[in-house]
C-alpha cells in the first residue's frame, strides 16, 4: 500500500539557475513572469472543481495547469480530443471548466508586460507552495490495451516522479526541455512540465514534429536541449536521414524501441538515446540506453514482484500494488527485461509468439513506414490474423513476401491491408477501439487485401490412392479446394470464374496459395512452388466481405 503524503507544502517552482527563463516561445518567460501571470489565472479561475485543460500550446497547458494548482482545482487531460471523449469526462466529472488555447491568446500576448507590481509583488513573495496530497490531475489512459480509464495523481506523486526521471538521468538544470509530445497525457506531463519545473529546465512551448522545427527549437534555445519524445516520431527522423543539430539528449517513452532503431536514432540525434517504462499509473517506473543495452533498470522508489506469470508494481506512487500488463523476467532486484504485454501472446496452431514482436518484424521491413499486427476482439485461438501496413513503395505481395522471411508462416496476416495511415493518439498509441474501427472500415468498403496460406500435402494423403501410382501428383481439385477454404474466410465466394494450371505438384512440396482482390466482385488467386507457378485463376464473389 501506498504511505500517506504528509501536507507538506511542496514548492512549484524549484532550482531555477539565477537568470534562466522558465519557457520560451515567441518570447522568454522568467519565473516571476510565470508567478504572477499563473496567480492572476488563479484568481480569474470559475468557482469549478476541474478544469479541463485543452490547450495544445505547451506554455498555455503549463500556465492553466499551475492556476488550478494554486486555486486547488484538479486538472483533467482527456487523452482524446474528440467530442464523445470530452462528453464523456464532463458526465463522469461534475463541476467541469474546459480551458483552451483561444481563452489564454489575449491574456498571454505580451507576457513580458505584465504589471510591473505583479512582477515586484511575485519576486518578494515566496514561491506558491502546493500541499503534498493535493489532488493535482486525474489523466486518462489512452485505451490502447481496451477501454480507457481515469487515473488521479496528488501533487507529491508528481514531485517523486519528477525526481526519478532527475536521478535518472541527470539533466543539468538550465538545460531547455522540447517535447513532441503533448502535455495532457502522463509522460508528456511528467517529462515536459513537472519536471522542468521542479528541476530549473526552460519549457519550450512548441510541439515540433518535423526534423527542420526540432532543429529549429533547439537553435532557439541557446541552452543544452533534452527532446522528450515517441519511437514513432524518432522513426520519422530516421526514415528522413535528417541529422540533428544540438540536442545533448533525448527520452523515448510510450513503446519500447528495438536495438537498431535505437542506435539508428542516436546516429541521427548525435545525442545518446534512453528510454522510460511506465504507465499513466505509475508514471516513470524503469529506464535504460536502449541502444547499449536491452535490460530495464527499476526505479529505486519501486519494487516488482512475480506471481507465475503476473506481474505487480509496489511503492509511493501508487495507490496500491499494481497489476502490469507486461511479461517480466528479473535478473536482480531492480533489473528485468520485457517480452511484451500479457494480453498480446499469441497461440496459433501450437506455435507461440507476441503482437509486440510481430509489429516489430513488421517495421523492419525496409520501405515499411508505419504498421501494425491486428486480433480481432473475437477472435478464436486459431484465428487469422490481420495486419495494417503504410507502405507506399511497396505493395502488398511485397511486404507478405519480406514477412514470410522474417516470421513463422502461421502467423502470417490474412489480410493484410495496405492504408494511408494509421490511426494514432497524439503520443504515437493506436487505442484498439481505433483500430477496431479500421477493420470494420476496410472490410465494409472492399479494399484490396492480399491473404496468403503456406502448406504441404503429404504423401500419406487420402487424395493422393490410385492418383497416377508410382509417380504421384497433388490432385487439382484439392488444391482448388484449399483455394476455396481460404477464401471463405473473408469473401462470400460464388464460384470460380476461371482456373489454368501451369505445372504439377508432387508429394511433400511445400506450396503458397495467394489470394488478391482485384475488385469488389473479384479475387484472384496464384499457387506457388518455390519459384514455379502451379496454377492461378479469379474467384468470383459478392462485393462486400464476410
Amino acid at each position: 500500500m501506498m504511505p500517506a503524503l504528509s501536507q507538506q507544502a511542496l514548492p512549484l517552482i524549484r532550482h531555477f539557475p539565477a537568470g534562466s527563463p522558465l519557457a520560451l516561445g515567441n518570447e522568454a518567460v522568467s519565473p516571476a513572469q510565470f508567478i504572477a501571470l499563473a496567480r492572476k489565472l488563479a484568481s480569474r479561475l470559475p468557482d469549478c472543481q476541474h478544469v479541463i485543460n485543452l490547450c495544445d500550446d505547451r506554455y498555455n497547458f503549463l500556465l492553466g495547469f499551475a492556476a488550478a494548482l494554486i486555486a486547488n482545482r484538479i486538472t483533467l487531460t482527456p487523452s482524446s480530443r474528440a467530442t464523445e471523449a470530452i462528453n464523456r469526462i464532463q458526465d463522469d466529472f461534475a463541476d467541469t471548466y474546459v480551458l483552451t488555447d483561444d481563452l489564454l491568446a489575449g491574456y498571454l500576448e505580451h507576457p513580458a508586460a505584465a504589471d510591473p507590481a505583479d512582477l515586484q509583488a511575485a519576486a518578494e513573495l515566496s514561491i506558491p507552495g502546493i500541499p503534498a496530497d493535493q489532488a493535482a490531475v486525474i489523466l486518462f489512459t489512452s485505451g490502447s490495451t481496451g477501454q480507457a480509464s481515469a487515473h488521479l495523481k496528488t501533487w507529491g506523486m508528481l514531485v517523486q516522479g519528477a525526481d526519478q526521471l532527475q536521478h535518472a538521468f541527470g539533466v543539468p538544470p538550465g538545460s531547455c526541455i522540447v517535447g513532441t509530445i503533448p502535455p495532457q497525457h502522463m509522460f508528456g506531463l511528467e517529462s515536459t512540465i513537472v519536471f522542468p519545473l521542479q528541476w530549473g529546465c526552460t519549457i519550450h512551448r512548441a510541439r515540433p514534429l518535423l526534423p527542420a522545427d526540432i532543429e529549429h527549437a533547439a537553435e532557439s534555445a541557446n541552452a543544452p536541449v533534452w527532446l522528450m519524445t515517441t519511437p514513432v516520431h524518432l522513426r520519422a527522423l530516421i526514415s528522413e536521414d535528417y541529422a540533428l543539430r544540438g540536442i545533448a539528449g533525448a527520452i523515448s517513452a510510450t513503446m519500447p524501441i528495438d536495438q537498431p532503431g535505437a542506435v539508428a536514432a542516436e546516429k541521427i540525434l548525435n545525442a545518446p538515446l534512453y528510454e522510460i517504462y511506465g504507465c499513466t499509473e505509475a508514471g516513470i517506473t524503469a529506464t535504460r540506453r536502449p541502444a547499449e543495452y536491452l535490460e530495464w533498470t527499476l526505479c529505486p522508489d519501486f519494487q516488482l514482484r512475480i506471481e507465475g506469470e503476473q506481474s505487480w508494481l509496489e511503492g509511493p506512487r501508487v495507490a496500491q500494488a499494481l497489476a502490469l500488463t507486461d511479461h517480466i523476467e528479473m535478473h536482480s532486484a531492480d533489473r528485468f527485461t520485457l517480452h511484451g504485454r500479457t494480453g498480446s501472446i499469441l497461440k496459433i496452431a501450437g506455435r507461440r509468439t507476441s503482437l509486440d514482436a510481430l509489429n516489430a518484424e513488421l517495421l523492419a521491413i525496409d520501405g515499411v513506414v508505419d504498421g501494425c499486427f491486428y486480433l480481432p476482439p473475437s477472435a478464436q485461438e486459431n484465428q487469422r490474423l490481420q495486419a495494417f501496413v503504410v507502405a507506399p513503395q511497396l505493395d502488398a505481395r511485397d511486404i507478405t513476401n519480406a514477412l514470410k522471411q522474417r516470421i513463422d508462416s502461421v502467423f502470417l496476416p490474412r489480410p493484410l491491408w495496405k492504408v494511408q495511415y494509421l490511426p494514432r493518439d497524439s503520443n504515437g498509441k493506436l487505442p484498439h477501439s481505433e483500430l477496431s474501427k479500421l477493420a470494420s472500415s476496410m472490410t465494409a468498403s472492399g479494399a484490396v487485401a492480399t491473404l496468403s496460406l503456406s502448406s504441404v500435402v503429404n504423401e500419406g494423403h487420402a487424395a493422393l490412392d490410385g492418383h497416377f501410382p508410382g509417380r504421384p501428383i497433388v490432385p487439382g481439385v484439392l488444391l482448388l479446394s484449399e483455394v476455396i477454404t481460404l477464401a471463405t474466410g473473408h469473401y462470400r465466394v460464388s464460384g470460380i470464374r476461371q482456373v489454368k494450371f501451369h505445372a504439377p505438384l508432387s508429394p511433400g512440396q511445400a506450396y503458397e496459395i495467394q489470394l488478391h482482390q482485384t475488385s469488389p466482385s473479384s479475387v484472384k488467386f496464384t499457387i506457388q512452388h518455390e519459384q514455379s507457378t502451379i496454377a492461378t485463376g479469379l474467384l468470383q464473389c459478392e462485393a462486400q466481405h464476410v
